[in-house]
């Protein structure tokens, strides 16, 4: 109320106020609720700085919100004055003379009251604005902003609220909800976040961030996201307190554990929720689960007790039941038309992870950033979990030609989703789809505000406040052109859920955290590890029984692929060790693994049937063979028996023939010689003819 007053009173005389603070101390909050309590003769809009914010892009949205006046003036309609809220003023990068463009044209502006026209190279006068500016210490990405433009604001410090402050902003949140419990609960509700407090503090000190673990920057808003994830119990849910130290421990785990790299980490972290745990409750965590093993918390396995109530945030115990919830649900969803299937097993840590990014898609104004590398299932139980919470999928498709103007008419669709159709849309966005780094910028703005900046030219910005027009008059605000927007930005950041996927993979992770917070600042960090030892045993499992492998076979062949799997893990983290250089193995290499021993098990079981095939049909065609010449034997036989009796015949009637031969011979002798006799006589007989028809030609007349 204090910075609220002073920070009122001091736009109302006119001054440029600069906000200074440590990150989650709530400088946007009180920036916000004090320009909404300003009255109707004010306007206000919001600016969100990065590391690549430009000079240019400051004057293009203040101008965008100002009019022109007369021949070099602008200023804000109807004689009111607008307020330009910039938030993470110390973002942009120095360049090369360690200036920061952004910030040197607003200095020039609340110097001499002008910048210059980039086009006609003139002078623009922009009256009756002032600016409020709200920046986090210098540290990580933020820098020493220049002293000449520190002069021009005046600067409030918000210190850091005292631990007792902390105990009692969030101590009366919980109180207020437990009121209802029962009396054993409701004691829990300091202990909670006392214990809270001191393990936000240990985390601080003690897992500090370093290039290979730029996201180890914890403040005060995780701390009010375990409150937030606490107070989602409901009475016929948390009847004892184990049940809500339980709840506790659940969401310390997912707001401080799930950010932690390796085992060392967690090692760490398990040992101060554990210290906490038995300073406040007196009882070991290993004892408050059953078995010393964490259940999982979601809130889709019951159904509401009334239609239209919000469902039961609660303890799984029977895991089995929440394996085969999520496998019916994945099956639902691969026969969704349009879908694209996903051939996913659900083990144990694809659940777990499942169950967090549904309990980040269940929180208001929750935004998740998963961080693993490639093929370790971010993209596809993103799908899933918003499948179950049915939500819409929105994602980009990067085609050639993608630039920012692109991206930006991507980004007015899922406007038009949340803001207009009012649908809970999750932007799913990968980092192999940043072309340009303006892409993060957007998204950096709206993680924090909601807002993108001059994302929508005035035209279309005044068709979206007509059409907000009837809800807003509905709700009995007032009907002006900053309310409707301000009404519209509200229904977007209360349907719009933002998760990214990132790979730790080289330097651009490091680089995006450095340069653009809200990654961090502003979402629930959830770390893909390693798989397990169970979980590559399942996956290969999958693969292995679509091949038909022999049951006795199966855990054999799969334990295989899991040591090498984790043996070729082993060897990575030593050669890093010792040579610094990393060798990465994603799930994809073992997918990849499985996968081709089941191509080359299909392709040799085909080889070696064909040969099978061949063999066996040779040795059919010799046993054929042997059958007919077994056949042919017996036939050859009798043909045998059939062509002696015939040459017997034969020669048989070869005596006889050489015998009628003989007789036939000596006719035909006989016949020539009487031929041979005839012949003669025929001659004598012609010439005795020929003699007398002389003499008688002669006796003629």
């Amino acid at each position: 109320a204090r910075y609220g007053y002073l920070l009122s009173t001091l736009m109302h005389s006119g001054w440029h106020v600069m906000l200074t603070g440590d990150v989650g101390v709530g400088k946007s909050s009180i920036i916000s609720s004090t320009l909404g309590s300003l009255g109707d003769s004010f306007l206000s809009t919001n600016i969100n700085f990065s590391a690549r914010t430009k000079s240019t892009r400051v004057s293009d949205d203040i101008e965008a919100k100002v009019e022109k006046r007369t021949k070099d003036t602008w200023a804000p309609p109807s004689g009111k004055k607008l307020i330009v809220f910039i938030d993470d003023f110390n973002m942009p990068e120095k360049e090369v003379f360690f200036a920061q463009p952004p910030l040197e044209i607003l200095r020039q502006w609340m110097q001499y009251s002008f910048w210059y026209d980039l086009k006609k190279q003139t002078q623009k006068f922009v009256r009756d604005t002032q600016l409020v500016a709200g920046l986090g210490h210098p540290g990580g990405g933020r820098t020493t902003i220049s002293p000449r433009t520190t002069h021009c604001f005046h600067v409030l410090n918000l210190a850091f609220p005292a631990a007792s402050q902390v105990r009692k902003i969030f101590g009366a949140l919980i109180n207020s909800h437990l009121v209802n419990f029962g009396e054993d609960v409701k004691s829990a509700g300091d202990l909670m976040v006392n214990a809270t407090y001191e393990i936000y503090i240990k985390m601080c000190s003690d897992l500090l961030p370093t290039p290979d673990k730029p996201h180890y920057t914890f403040n005060l808003r995780d701390i009010s996201r375990v409150v937030q994830g606490i107070m989602q119990a409901q009475k016929i849910s948390y009847d004892s307190r184990e049940a809500i130290i339980r709840l506790w421990a659940n969401e310390c785990y997912r707001v401080f554990g799930d950010r932690l790299t390796n085992d060392a980490d967690h090692e760490t972290f398990t040992a101060i929720v554990d210290g906490r745990t038995v300073a406040a409750f007196g009882v070991p965590l290993k004892n408050i689960f059953k078995e010393g093993v964490m259940t999982q918390f979601c809130d889709f396995m019951s159904v509401p007790a009334t239609e239209g109530a919000t469902p039961p945030y609660e303890e799984v115990t029977d895991a089995p039941a929440l394996k085969k919830f999520i496998e019916e649900k994945l099956d639902d969803y691969n026969m969704e038309p349009g879908a694209q299937r996903m051939d996913l097993v659900c083990f144990s840590d694809a659940i777990s992870h499942i169950c967090r990014i549904k309990r980040i898609l269940g929180m208001p104004h929750g935004h998740a950033m998963l961080v693993g590398v490639g093929g370790s299932g971010r993209q596809s139980l993103t799908r899933l979990a918003a499948y179950i919470a049915e939500f819409k999928v929105f994602t980009i498709e990067v085609v050639r030609g993608y630039k920012s103007d692109l991206f930006r008419e991507d980004l007015k669709k899922v406007y038009d989703l949340t803001g207009l159709q009012q649908l809970d849309t999750v932007f799913l966005f990968n980092d192999t789809q940043v072309i340009d780094n303006s892409f993060l910028e957007d998204i950096n703005g709206m993680l924090t505000s909601g807002e993108v900046s001059g994302l929508y030219p005035a035209d279309e910005a005044n068709n979206i406040r007509e059409a907000m027009r009837p809800d807003v008059e509905k709700a009995g605000l007032p009907m002006t052109n900053d309310s409707m927007w301000q009404f519209f930005i509200r229904r977007v950041r209360a349907h719009l859920h933002v998760v990214l996927c990132m790979s730790p993979i080289g330097e651009s992770y490091r680089n995006y955290v450095r340069m653009f917070p809200a990654l961090v600042s502003c979402t629930t960090i959830d770390w893909f590890s390693d798989w397990p030892a169970e979980a590559l045993k399942e996956v290969a499992l999958k693969f292995l029984e679509e091949v038909q492998i022999d049951e006795k076979h199966l855990s054999g062949v799969s334990s295989i692929f899991a040591t090498a799997q984790q043996s070729v893990l082993t060897e990575s983290r030593s050669m890093l060790a010792r040579l610094g250089r990393p060798n990465y193995v994603t799930p994809t290499n073992y997918l990849e693994l499985v996968k081709g021993y089941c191509k080359l098990l299909i392709e040799k079981r085909k080889t070696v049937g064909d040969q099978a095939n061949k063999l066996k049909n040779g040795l059919q065609k010799l046993s054929d063979t042997a059958v007919q010449v077994a056949d042919m034997s017996v036939e050859l036989e009798q043909k045998k028996k059939i062509v002696a009796k015939a040459t017997v015949e034969c020669e048989e009637m070869l005596v006889v023939i050489v015998q009628e031969k003989r007789v036939v011979d000596e006719q035909e002798k006989q016949v020539n010689a009487e031929s041979e006799k005839i012949a003669k006589d025929e001659v004598e007989t012609r010439k005795i003819a020929d003699d007398a028809q002389g003499d008688l030609d002669k006796a003629l007349p």
